[in-house]
């Protein structure tokens, strides 16, 4: 999820960057720090995220990839996709 990547060499210094697969988790650990802020942070979010388009203060929703409608636990429904078999234990 990082790599290092050497940024000084007298003192040997590195700097850790994100690979692809660590930037894949943004969404996810972004979700989890919304869902904490909104159960624990009772004071305030101790982080704010700000859009750098249009300058304001964002969450992350999920939405459809298909509509562009907003998606909840609710409006979807679970199906056998096409890796299924190979999950299966035989």
């Amino acid at each position: 999820m990082f790599e290092r990547v050497r940024y000084l060499d007298r003192p040997v210094r590195y700097d850790y960057r994100l690979t692809d697969k660590g930037r894949d988790l943004w969404p996810v650990l972004t979700t989890m720090r919304q869902w904490g802020d909104r159960y624990e942070a009772l004071t305030g979010h101790p982080i704010e995220e700000r859009h750098k388009s249009c300058g304001e203060i964002t969450n992350a929703v999920l939405v459809c990839e298909s509509c562009g409608e907003r998606v909840g636990a609710r409006d979807v429904t679970a199906q056998p996709g096409p890796g299924r078999d190979s999950l299966v234990l035989r």
